[in-house]
């Protein structure tokens, strides 16, 4: 849709306005998304449980004391469990030590081939010329 809407836009209008036009769409974007609340698992996290509740409710569209929203807020907090923090042990951890090396092991041949399909589609392009 916004690759057609960028052909129909440079058919229509001169390149520059075409161009500011899709510049601007984006920043509008970005700004309506620095309008957004924080997720209420990440509120409740931070033990922030009463802007969890109006988070939830303009969510919803209910209002803050409807019952609805503090049970879920209720069901939120029973859910929040102690993550452990971040540590460079965890990359060494044997069941994580196994996972990497099966990613790896996966990942690694189909990597293989794409970087032979681009050689051959060099070669291909260059006797081409």
């Amino acid at each position: 849709m916004g690759n057609l809407f960028v052909f129909i836009l440079g058919d229509l209008l001169p390149f520059r306005t075409a161009l500011w036009i899709m510049l601007a769409v984006p920043l509008v974007h970005f700004c309506i998304l620095l309008r957004l609340p924080e997720t209420p698992s990440y509120l409740i996290k931070c033990g922030k449980n009463e802007e969890t509740t109006k988070v939830l409710a303009w969510l919803r569209s209910l209002p803050e004391d409807d019952k609805a929203i503090t049970e879920e807020v209720d069901r939120l907090v029973g859910e929040q469990t102690i993550e452990p923090k971040f540590s460079p042990r965890l990359l060494w951890n044997k069941s994580a030590g196994k996972n990497s090396v099966a990613r790896t092991g996966l990942l690694f041949p189909s990597w293989l081939t794409t970087v032979d399909h681009c050689r051959d589609s060099d070669k291909n392009i260059n006797s081409a010329v």
